[in-house]
């Protein structure tokens, strides 16, 4: 269920970044289809760590932020590249995960 909200996401994440789909843009897309059973069970896991500490809504918040921050914040110039394959993959994350919630 969640593969058409990926794709859909990355493809929002490109226009309101103002990027162009490429090469790189969809070898993004097609490891977010690959990733996205892997990384929303992790985000799970961490949320249902977090539960014993944290409300349901507020420990989904926080797996959330930690899975999203390393994507947006990386400035490195050798990352420049693969700024497009960045794109698909965090925000096709980002879409996907009203689904766990």
């Amino acid at each position: 269920m969640a593969i058409p909200f990926d794709v859909v996401g990355a493809v929002i994440g490109h226009i309101l970044l103002c990027y162009d789909l490429s090469l790189v843009s969809l070898m993004g897309i097609i490891a977010l289809l690959g990733m996205v059973v892997n990384d929303s069970l992790i985000m799970i896991d961490y949320a249902n760590r977090q539960r014993g500490d944290l409300s349901a809504y507020d420990a989904l918040h926080e797996a959330d932020i930690r899975r999203f921050r390393p994507i947006i914040l990386e400035t490195a110039r050798q990352a420049y590249q693969l700024i497009p394959m960045a794109i698909s993959l965090g925000f096709g994350i980002v879409f996907a995960q009203p689904l766990f919630w």
